[in-house]
C-alpha cells in the first residue's frame, strides 16, 4: 500500500488508476487487478443502453398514442361536419319545397 501524508494529520492512499495494483503480492489466487472496475463499467454501460432503449420505446409509444388521439379527433370532427352538412341539405331542401 502506498500512502501520502498531509499536514501532519491526514493520510491518502496513492494509486495509479491506469495501472491498478490493489491486492497484488498478497497471495490472492486468481486476482486480476482492475477486473472489478472493468466489470462495474461494463454493467453501467449495459444498464445505460437498456435505459436508453426503454426511453426510446416509451417515446415511440407516447408518439404513437398521441398520433392515434389526433387521428381519432380528426375522424370525430369529420363525422360531425358530415352530419351537419346532411342536416343543412335537408333544411335547405325543405325550405325550397315550401
Amino acid at each position: 500500500m502506498r500512502l501520502s501524508y498531509h499536514h501532519g494529520n491526514h493520510y491518502n492512499s496513492v494509486i495509479d488508476p491506469k495501472n491498478p495494483s490493489v491486492g497484488v503480492g498478497l497471495g490472492l489466487p486468481g486476482l486480476k487487478p482492475g477486473l472489478a472496475d472493468q466489470m462495474q463499467l461494463e454493467k453501467a454501460m449495459a444498464e445505460s443502453v437498456e435505459e436508453t432503449l426503454v426511453a426510446e420505446f416509451k417515446k415511440d409509444s407516447d408518439w404513437e398514442m398521441t398520433q392515434s388521439e389526433i387521428e381519432e379527433a380528426i375522424l370525430r370532427q369529420s363525422e360531425q361536419e358530415y352530419w351537419n352538412s346532411l342536416i343543412e341539405q335537408q333544411m335547405l331542401g325543405e325550405s325550397f319545397e315550401s
